[in-house]
């Protein structure tokens, strides 16, 4: 079986090809592609390589204010530094410095990621990595702005940290709000992601939260960062909602991680402090989250890893000291286990995770190398018909252009209003959830005091009764998902009768199997949809729960389509979000007992609330498709229309010589073009394979 590294070396081989093929696209002259186009897709082509050789996991790190999450992260990637330093007072102390603010009292302003990007010869983000970051008011199409390299640590804070001193950014940007930060390193250990993110739905900025929200979307896994100083109370119980309900509805991993170990060292019982922090901590979550160590839904598993980044950079401090002493720091490298956290970390990556990363790499260069190649079959077919031939082929294509335009707003307009049916139908089926709900929780409500801890063992269970009525049989989940699939069908039938049963491969523009991802991908060279497609209004869903879990593959004239890629995160419990309102209900205003009537008065509203998110988020998906076949129908409207206009060049000025001669230019450049396609989409299906390889064997 092909290793995860060959398969990453392969499809890297394969993208060099890409990307020469793309600029050799500019020595086609007035047969080329617009030179804009050209370079923006050679861009994104170079983008790719370095996602395939870098980045293969999405990592978010969650956890209280001051948890220790930036430290960790420089940690992680080998980029925390420690020194001795002298105070004013002559007293010596420890210093650490990493690549994000770090500190007592730092505190990250904004989602900030740390991006591992492949060195290409200049040294751009080497050093302390190259900075750059989004401002509220950011144009959509540039939304970033490169700071630059090498930021020190006063940069760095002025950009990211609460209480950074603004006076230390660029003098045009003193008064501007940012909004998340990325930082490219090309010196790291791990090739992964690291995202530093708040809880999701904890800012109070909309824009802010959005983009926490899609940063947890993306998230492979999630390390959740406490401190060995100050265990999980009742004031984490919020997040780690959040967590459970991920687990719940995606079973992505959570490996709890007890960082600072280094500053919990005294005796306690005859023992460390940090090892009585431990299994406070964990019994802690045991007792609140339940579930059984290696049972499918076990969200605690091995309970928290200690860990301190800390003692890894002492180790190194060490070893550079100990070359002339002949001592050195191994042992309390050991002590820090961070190695065994990259290799908990690295089995993520080869557990079907890096496999899958590297599918979705090669799926998008196949929707950049068949934008570029497109036309210029297109035009190839038509030089190589004889210019008598061509006054009957002008026919069949004028037939299909017109086809094309009559259909287009017949085939939507149908699809809309299966769309609405479908919407309807789901919609019904929440008719029994608040009876649902009151069978599970007003026991529990009346049971307990409403204080904290009690209001969130009610919002535990509150995930846990939505999540399992949802995805039941004959529940919404899977009522959703057989609705999509038929709304897929009739796309695909709508999408035959465009194309005409005498369509065949013979024919001047041929009509290409409809592959959702690179319609929504690449539009003409606009890029105004995000990664895989997704419309930006189906960010808005991420916090309510999934109509759909993975997408549905679907079918068009025989040929097998690429399956809709829908936000995970939309398979998010409602209930997540919504149970916090039970947070408000307070014995300050009334009685326990009427404080106990009106939280259980809240379920009926909840439920409701519940439907209209599951059923928007649904919408979305939905109108998703719509947007796939109508940019796909404008596209093969467009090709058909360069076409025509190709055949009335020739037509009007018949130069058999010069069309041998586009014919020579573009036979290779196209063959070598349908190789390159060919070749990528071979990969992504390998690595598709490997990874349900790799996942069914855990």
């Amino acid at each position: 079986m092909t290793s995860i590294d060959e398969l990453r070396d392969e499809l890297t081989g394969n993208l060099v090809k890409a990307e020469i093929w793309a600029r050799s696209l500019g020595t086609l002259g007035e047969l080329a592609p617009p030179a804009a186009l050209v370079d923006a897709e050679v861009g994104r082509l170079r983008g790719l390589r370095n996602r395939a050789l870098s980045s293969r996991l999405n990592v978010g790190l969650v956890g209280r204010q001051s948890s220790g999450k930036s430290f960790l992260i420089s940690g992680l990637q080998g980029r925390l530094s420690y020194d001795l330093m002298t105070d004013d007072e002559g007293d010596i102390q420890d210093s650490y410095t990493g690549i994000l603010p770090i500190g007592v009292n730092a505190t990250t302003a904004c989602p900030t990621t740390v991006v591992p990007v492949e060195d290409d010869g200049t040294g751009f983000a080497s050093g302390r990595g190259f900075l750059r970051v989004q401002f509220a008011d950011s144009p959509s199409h540039a939304p970033w702005t490169d700071i630059g390299p090498d930021p020190s640590p006063e940069v760095m804070a002025a950009y990211g940290a609460v209480d950074g001193d603004r006076s230390s950014r660029l003098p045009e940007h003193r008064g501007r709000r940012v909004v998340q930060i990325e930082l490219l390193v090309s010196d790291y250990r791990l090739p992964a992601k690291l995202y530093d993110l708040p809880g999701a739905g904890s800012a109070d900025d909309d824009e802010l939260d959005l983009i926490m929200k899609e940063a947890w979307d993306q998230a492979d896994c999630f390390l959740y960062v406490s401190h060995a100083t100050s265990g999980p109370d009742a004031h984490h119980l919020d997040l780690m909602r959040e967590l459970y309900g991920y687990r719940l509805r995606t079973g992505r991993q959570v490996i709890w991680v007890l960082t600072g170990i280094d500053r919990a060292t005294q005796v306690e019982d005859g023992r460390s402090a940090w090892k009585n922090a431990r299994e406070r901590s964990n019994a802690y979550l045991r007792e609140r989250f339940g579930g059984s160590p290696g049972s499918p839904h076990d969200f605690v598993g091995e309970g928290f890893f200690p860990v301190s980044p800390a003692w890894e950079a002492q180790a190194a401090f060490a070893d550079a000291a100990g070359a002339a002493t002949g001592t050195g720091g191994n042992s309390v490298g050991r002590n820090s286990r961070m190695d065994d956290l990259r290799r908990k970390l690295t089995d993520v990556i080869e557990g079907g995770v890096g496999q899958r990363h590297l599918a979705q790499v090669a799926d998008e260069a196949v929707g950049l190398v068949r934008l570029l190649r497109r036309p210029l079959a297109d035009t190839l077919a038509t030089h190589q018909v004889s210019v008598a031939d061509l006054e009957n082929r002008r026919a069949g294509v004028s037939e299909r252009l017109d086809r094309v335009a009559r259909a287009t707003e017949k085939v939507l307009s149908d699809l809309g209003h299966d769309l609405a049916r479908a919407l309807r139908v789901v919609q019904r089926s929440f008719g029994d959830l608040a009876a649902e709900l009151h069978a599970g929780l007003d026991r529990l409500i009346d049971e307990g005091d409403l204080k904290a801890e009690h209001v969130s063992e009610i919002n535990v269970r509150q995930v846990e009764i939505y999540s399992e009525w949802i995805a039941a049989a004959g529940g919404p989940d899977l009522l959703w998902q057989q609705q999509l699939a038929d709304l897929n069908e009739r796309a695909a039938v709508g999408l035959h009768g465009v194309q005409g049963e005498s369509a065949t491969e013979s024919e001047l523009v041929v009509w290409e199997a409809f592959d959702s991802r690179a319609v929504l991908l690449s539009d003409e060279g606009r890029r105004p949809l995000g990664a895989y497609g997704l419309v930006k209004a189906a960010a808005t869903t991420i916090t309510v729960a999934s109509p759909v879990v993975g997408g549905v593959a679907m079918g068009l004239a025989g040929a097998s389509l690429a399956v809709v890629a829908f936000p995970v995160t939309a398979t998010v419990a409602a209930a997540i979000a919504l149970a916090k309102v039970t947070d408000m209900v307070r014995e300050r205003e009334s009685t326990l007992q009427k404080a106990r009537t009106q939280r259980k008065q809240l379920i009926d509203g909840q439920a409701d609330q519940i439907r209209d998110a599951f059923v928007d988020a649904a919408r979305e998906q939905g109108n998703t498709l719509l947007d796939a076949v109508a940019a796909y129908l404008a596209q093969h409207k467009l090709r058909l229309e360069r076409t025509l206009a190709e055949i009335d060049r020739r037509i009007e000025a018949p130069d058999s010589v010069a069309s041998r001669e586009i014919v020579a230019r573009l036979g290779p450049v196209v063959e070598s073009g349908r190789d390159i396609v060919t070749r990528l989409a071979g990969l992504a299906d390998d690595a598709r394979a490997q990874a349900d390889r790799a996942a069914g064997g855990r």
